[in-house]
């Protein structure tokens, strides 16, 4: 009984030892049932697997993930639509997994959701994900992802617009030359359309919690305030609601209090009744 005794003194490094050999083997098994389970005719099971392969792809790692998941992906993502909702709604997770080098394959992912007119949801899931893929691919915010991030924010759709606008301020930090895109901004807060020009108010309330201060105060907050004489009581309204709730909050704004009260004091006498009731507002304690 002495091999016994000696056994169990080295308990844990024959344990430890198994246990390697063991992981390669489960590993192995579970690899092939879960490239089985993904071409299951179920699509119950396909799609399963969808909303789950990023949390797959965080536990075998990068390496694993890009020789054994991209392909499985690829697949998912082309599958039918309760199917490949599931990686699309966790497409920047997946992403943050695979090697900086090898990020970029997925831009065409995004460009193809971009374009999905047949179901609207497939968009609003990525207007989610803006900030995260910038933070993922920032050499590509400029080229790619900035243009999706402001076609998303004057997307015919009101639930893609809502997040796209909560998005765009933390795209843009990721933009070094900005001017560009405060030219275009600027062109959507003087745009004909009073729909553009509200949205243009919406998009600065989220900027001005989001972007340096020195790169808004020249253009784009007098170009904001201007509004607050617009002839749309939507677009005085938007600008009400920015003012009370985003400006008055923020201590960091103080500085340039003296400019958006003046442009909030007409608006607390509004002949539009819902203008005037934002407008009057106190503002939340931050």
């Amino acid at each position: 009984m002495a091999w016994l005794t000696q056994l169990m003194d080295n308990l844990e490094i024959v344990v430890a030892f198994l246990f390697v050999f063991m992981f390669v083997l489960v590993y192995k098994q579970v690899r092939e049932c879960f490239h089985g389970l993904s071409k299951d005719p179920q699509w119950k099971v396909r799609r399963t697997l969808a909303f789950s392969i990023h949390e797959v792809a965080r536990i075998i790692g990068t390496e694993r993930t890009e020789a054994e998941l991209i392909d499985v992906f690829d697949m998912l993502f082309s599958d039918l639509d309760l199917v490949r909702v599931g990686v699309i709604r966790n497409l920047a997770s997946f992403v943050e997994v695979v090697s900086p080098e090898k990020r970029a394959q997925f831009l065409h992912n995004m460009a193809e959701i971009e374009g999905e007119e047949e179901n609207w949801r497939y968009r609003k899931y990525l207007a989610k994900q803006l900030a995260h893929m910038s933070d993922l691919l920032p050499e590509h915010v400029e080229t790619s992802i900035f243009p999706i991030a402001l076609r998303f924010c004057f997307d015919q759709v009101a639930k893609v617009r809502k997040y796209a606008v909560k998005e765009i301020g933390l795209v843009v930090r990721r933009i070094e030359n900005k001017e560009p895109f405060f030219a275009q901004l600027l062109e959507k807060g003087a745009d004909p359309s009073c729909y553009n020009r509200q949205i243009f108010a919406e998009i600065c309330g989220e900027m001005f919690g989001q972007v340096d201060q020195k790169l808004l105060v020249d253009e784009v907050l007098p170009r904001f305030l201007q509004l607050a004489k617009d002839p749309v009581p939507n677009v005085r309204l938007a600008v009400g609601k920015v003012i009370t709730q985003k400006l008055m909050s923020d201590p960091g704004w103080d500085g340039h209090k003296k400019d958006y009260l003046e442009a909030l004091t007409p608006l607390k006498e509004d002949k539009d009744s819902d203008v005037s009731f934002f407008a009057s507002l106190k503002p939340a304690i931050s």
